[in-house]
């Protein structure tokens, strides 16, 4: 059994089964591969190579995370496109169901661009010209010259010009 017995000088007297021995110095101590250099220990061999193995997988693991949450970030903004998307298509099939009359998103879209301007459209009862007034899902509001409105279904339209 060795122990020290003083702990705060730099010489450190061992007792050895009862017999006290002289003072010991000891700069360096080797302990299975561990080196230690008063408080600071240096580690050799095999324990260093497999620090700086862990030190690079967890460089290597954070790269990887840096990655994967902007990956998720970047799915999350797609997926969130297409919900607003599919609640447009949505309001626009309510919209149709509740008036009783389909969309139309090529024509709401031709007469949406024409805002203000004149048209003439053609309908199985005619031809009527006016100035668009209001554009809806299925149906468009012309105002002819005389200032009476004429509301449109898009299902009677036949041709627009």
């Amino acid at each position: 059994m060795i122990r020290p017995a003083t702990a705060d000088s730099r010489r450190k007297t061992l007792r050895v089964q009862n017999v006290e021995t002289k003072t010991l110095e000891a700069k360096t101590l080797y302990v299975s591969r561990i080196q230690t250099t008063g408080r600071s220990v240096l580690v050799r061999g095999k324990l260093l190579r497999r620090i700086h193995a862990l030190r690079e997988e967890l460089r290597e693991l954070r790269s990887e995370l840096h990655h994967l949450q902007k990956e998720i970030r970047r799915d999350q903004h797609h997926l969130e496109e297409q919900i607003h998307s599919i609640q447009r298509e949505l309001r626009r099939l309510r919209t149709s169901l509740e008036s009783g009359l389909p969309a139309n998103p090529a024509l709401e879209t031709y007469f949406s661009s024409r805002q203000g301007q004149i048209v003439t459209v053609t309908t199985s009862g005619g031809t009527i010209t006016g100035t668009v007034t209001e554009v809806g899902t299925n149906a468009v509001l012309l105002t002819e010259s005389n200032g009476d409105l004429v509301l449109i279904p898009y299902v009677k339209i036949t041709a627009v010009q």
